[in-house]
């Protein structure tokens, strides 16, 4: 499972190259994005995650460094949890621009070619999961949803950005260019 999140027409975040076969090169913008890295609850779900790169938050108050889902190593955390109850749980994960989220490249049959961008900027996503529901009735939320499987706006967050989700506050406290380090609080009653 991927996620798709639209954006403004001339994001220019999302700002992409065409390459024309006479050498002629225009901006295009696309107006969503597709990060086409599979979720860290789809790897941990097929077993791809080891035990070891999952961190299950259990205190009120932590900080915890991501490693990119793209790129898990072994020894580094790739997803964090938070259990709300025992179907109920938030995940966090880091988004970088590799793998499938680097973009997808395209070539026309004229010849002109592009790579369109899937990420708009290279931060953390928080979602919630309800493992009680199936995988076709929109298990996951976005933070940011407000149910109807939109997000309102771009929900992947860089440094300084933070996010309150069912009762945890989440802050993006740095990124050196390889991890992403959160701090998660408890606000209130989940």
């Amino acid at each position: 499972m991927h996620a798709f999140f639209e954006t403004e027409s001339n994001d220019h975040r999302l700002a992409h190259t065409w390459v024309h076969p006479d050498g002629y090169r225009s901006t295009a913008y696309r107006h969503h994005a597709h990060a086409l890295e599979m979720l860290a609850w789809s790897r941990w779900q097929l077993g791809w995650l080891d035990p070891a790169q999952v961190r299950c938050v259990t205190e009120p108050d932590a900080v915890v460094t991501l490693q990119p889902i793209a790129t898990p190593p072994g020894d580094g955390t790739a997803m964090a949890a938070i259990p709300l109850s025992d179907t109920d749980l938030i995940v966090i994960e880091s988004r970088r621009k590799i793998g499938y989220d680097a973009g997808l490249e395209h070539r026309e049959p004229d010849g002109a070619h592009t790579t369109f961008p899937a990420l708009a900027v290279e931060g953390v996503l928080v979602y919630t999961v309800d493992s009680s529901i199936g995988s076709g009735a929109l298990p996951l939320k976005v933070a940011g949803d407000d149910g109807d499987g939109r997000v309102a706006d771009y929900p992947v967050l860089t440094v300084g950005q933070s996010v309150t989700v069912r009762g945890y506050k989440i802050t993006v406290t740095s990124d050196d260019g390889v991890t992403h380090t959160v701090t998660i609080a408890k606000t209130s009653t989940a």
